[in-house]
């Protein structure tokens, strides 16, 4: 059993990522289908890719895609809720990563507003490689008025992966909102 004993404005995420270690699934991924609570890959639907979640034990997941005609974005999505920036400073991530080949990842805060959504990208590149190695990434609240609202309905963290294809294996994923 996974206890959820978080606290904070980032407790029902963290659970979720729990859960999804917990549940270590193997085998093809579905686009849009649940992988975890609120963790899902979604690709663009004018590509064709295969993607799968590969073994990984101990880490959080492990995923293979393989881009049989490369779309113009993949995306593991991992939803927030409205999570509330309200006297909020700093939102903040932190990955630990691999990759049998060097892999560069954007990640964004996707916050929804009437008629669509705002990216707001996190400053620095994950790079991934053939070792663990430890990303750490923050927004400031105040910096960004135009694509991080302090309010939102809903809100994702989006890990945006190469869209020709990659194998990388997530370690570990926290989310911290200070």
């Amino acid at each position: 059993m996974t206890h959820n004993l978080s606290l904070g404005p980032e407790a029902d995420v963290m659970h979720g990522l729990a859960v999804l270690r917990a549940s270590q699934p193997v085998g093809p991924i579905v686009a849009g289908q649940p992988l975890g609570p609120g963790v899902s890959l979604v690709l663009d639907p004018e590509g064709q890719t295969e993607a799968e979640a590969i073994a990984a034990p101990g880490a959080l997941m492990g995923l293979r895609l393989r881009a049989i005609v490369p779309g113009r974005w993949a995306g593991l999505h991992i939803v927030l809720g409205p999570l509330d920036l309200t006297d909020r400073h700093v939102i903040g991530v932190v990955l630990r990563t691999r990759a049998p080949a060097v892999t560069t990842l954007r990640i964004a805060l996707r916050s929804g507003r009437e008629g669509g959504f705002d990216d707001c990208d996190f400053p620095k590149r994950l790079v991934a490689f053939g070792e663990d190695s430890t990303h750490v990434d923050l927004l400031q609240t105040a910096r960004h008025p135009d694509t991080l609202p302090l309010q939102a309905p809903w809100r994702e963290l989006v890990l945006f992966l190469p869209p020709a294809g990659c194998e990388l294996v997530i370690q570990d994923l926290r989310l911290f909102v200070v």
